[in-house]
């Protein structure tokens, strides 16, 4: 269990270390191709919302320094998570985000 990543839920607001910006958590596990890099969070700015189809933020957990609001978390949610842990572990996709 400990080697499982711990998702925030969708509709938690972070701040992050180098964002002036709050942001809300909208998707999960996104690619970037130019730098070949993936990141947990997909997430725009709040309150403001999706202003620009082309603009999505990407971050991981070490990049957020607070939770100001935690998103709903219920059964379905939960095993989405498991969902999402089998995934990165069958693709060894690696994302140093375990939970401590």
């Amino acid at each position: 269990m400990n080697d499982l990543v711990k998702l925030l839920p969708i509709g938690t607001i972070c701040k992050l270390k180098k964002s002036k910006y709050l942001l809300m958590i909208v998707g999960y596990c996104s690619y970037d191709r130019k730098f070949e890099e993936m990141y947990l969070y997909k997430g725009i700015v709040y309150p403001a919302g999706l202003l620009n189809f082309d603009v999505l933020y990407r971050f991981n957990k070490s990049d957020i320094v607070d939770v100001v609001y935690n998103g709903y978390r219920d059964d379905r949610f939960n095993l989405f998570e498991i969902g999402i842990n089998l995934g990165l572990k069958d693709r060894k996709i690696k994302i140093d985000e375990r939970s401590e």
